[in-house]
């Protein structure tokens, strides 16, 4: 039996209410208590908050994701603020925004160090510096780790004439990964860098979710040495690039986009290099690639996409599936002064501007085609001054009007091994030479309109006329 045995319960009783109200914190929730009861309404905590360090941004997240409240954050620090906890936001405060303004305000899951944060419905992360970059930074210094989940919920860089947005993954021997299902990422004029200076990153955007560089926006995958950068899209997300990307950027770099989602878009606006050495072209590069598995590649406008940009940068384009465009005057390279290589297998690649192939001295550019349907819709195929080749063993290539493939001082093969020429639009006429590949059979499809070859005809391989319509061989041909 306690001090309060049942004769001395209303003295217990007071004694213990006096230490109570003894307590100011208590004496508050029970005077807010007493209030919600009176009235009827809940207790009204603070909708705002603005934090300057990282003890006060920890504690009002903490309060925000358990309480509901504050559900509006201002990060005012002039430090770097992390979320090395495992956060998971919003939690109970929903909307639940986070805005980091002032100016160079910082954020980092991992930065060295070990974080993770998930970003769910209703979480808005806002930067807004006034007078240089915000940094967001996931797995950023040497062994440090850093992911991110993101479900839902915006994440925003606001920029200026002179501020944006710098998100950095995998950077500094740090290794990063972001796994994007919905939501949208939104870096107006910002730079996107992932795998940079030998850091490791992966970014994984899948579902619904979108990246979305702006007008101006730059990406880094795979840039300086080591750095080894990936993104792959999946499923039915969008992500459009901004001014600029350059991917493998720097000897001893890897940049990787692989595409494989059969809603799923790419748009590649602007300058895009695969193979690159932006800081010193006259340097060495890295090793840029793109797999186009299934869903739609376009390059728009005035936008080009350079495999293989400089001396002793490799880029190659893999399409086994999905749908390649260009529209307006967007040209690819396949090896501009380095090497490229376009391996297709598979999908449909139209080309309205053009194709380049070893456009200069030096270069190297090969087309290997085993399936897929390519055409050729405005602009010519052109060997370049390099050393090009074009092996078609299978898949169709369409090409029509006058002069469709041309060369330009540099050597050349174009292999005939097994695949098929349609024309289009309008009557073929073409001075190519070509090579009949031995044991293989090759068509050329009229297609009601028409063919005159002037170029000559050699090897010991097999040749069809299929489709209505005249073919013409007007070249002293040596095939067999």
């Amino acid at each position: 039996m306690t001090d309060c045995t049942i004769r001395r319960r209303s003295l217990c009783f007071i004694r213990r209410a006096d230490q109570l109200f003894k307590d100011p914190q208590i004496l508050k929730r029970i005077l807010l208590a007493l209030g919600a009861m009176m009235t009827g309404i809940a207790p009204v905590l603070a909708q705002t908050v603005n934090v300057a360090n990282q003890s006060q941004f920890d504690a009002a997240v903490q309060a925000a994701i358990t309480t509901g409240q504050p559900n509006t954050i201002n990060v005012t620090a002039s430090t770097l603020i992390t979320a090395d906890t495992g956060l998971v936001l919003p939690g109970q405060a929903s909307p639940l925004n986070l805005n980091f303004v002032g100016s160079a305000p910082s954020f980092g899951v991992g930065s060295d160090s070990t974080g993770s944060l998930t970003i769910g419905a209703g979480t808005n992360i806002t930067f807004t510096p006034t007078s240089s970059a915000a940094l967001f930074r996931v797995g950023y210094g040497p062994g440090s780790s850093g992911s991110v989940t993101m479900t839902g919920g915006t994440i925003t860089g606001n920029q200026s004439a002179s501020t944006y947005l710098s998100f950095s993954m995998g950077r500094n021997f740090g290794t990063g990964t972001f796994n994007q299902s919905g939501g949208t990422f939104s870096l107006d004029g910002g730079a996107f860098q992932v795998g940079v200076a030998s850091g490791q990153g992966t970014y994984n955007l899948s579902g619904t979710g979108v990246v979305n560089m702006g007008a101006l926006g730059t990406i880094y995958l795979g840039d300086a040495a080591g750095g080894i950068g990936i993104l792959n899209v999946s499923g039915s997300a969008s992500f459009s690039s901004g001014i600029q990307a350059y991917v493998g950027n720097g000897a001893g770099s890897q940049g990787t986009i692989t595409q494989n989602g059969p809603g799923s878009q790419v748009i590649l606006n602007g300058r895009n290099y695969f193979g690159t050495n932006v800081d010193d072209p006259s340097s060495p590069g890295g090793t840029g690639t793109y797999n186009l598995v299934s869903g739609r590649l376009e390059i728009t406008n005035a936008a080009f996409a350079a495999f293989g940009n400089v001396a002793g940068a490799s880029g190659i384009l893999n399409q086994s599936g999905g749908i390649l465009t260009t529209d307006g005057t967007g040209l690819v390279y396949i090896g501009q002064s380095g090497a490229g290589q376009y391996n297709m297998s598979g999908g449909t690649a139209t080309f309205s501007s053009g194709l380049s192939v070893a456009q200069n001295p030096g270069s190297t550019g090969v087309i290997n085609q085993t399936g897929g349907v390519l055409t050729l819709s405005g602009g010519q195929i052109q060997f370049g001054a390099g050393a090009s080749i074009y092996n078609l063993n299978g898949g169709v290539l369409q090409i029509g009007g006058t002069n469709p493939i041309a060369t330009v001082g540099g050597t050349y093969q174009f292999n005939l091994g097994g695949g098929t020429i349609q024309v289009i639009e309008s009557a073929l006429v073409t001075s190519v030479n070509a090579t009949l590949m031995s044991g293989t059979v090759s068509a050329i499809d009229t297609n009601g309109l028409g063919a005159t070859w002037s170029g000559v005809l050699s090897g010991d391989g097999g040749l069809a006329k299929i489709g209505a319509g005249t073919l013409s061989l007007t070249a002293a041909n040596t095939y067999t």
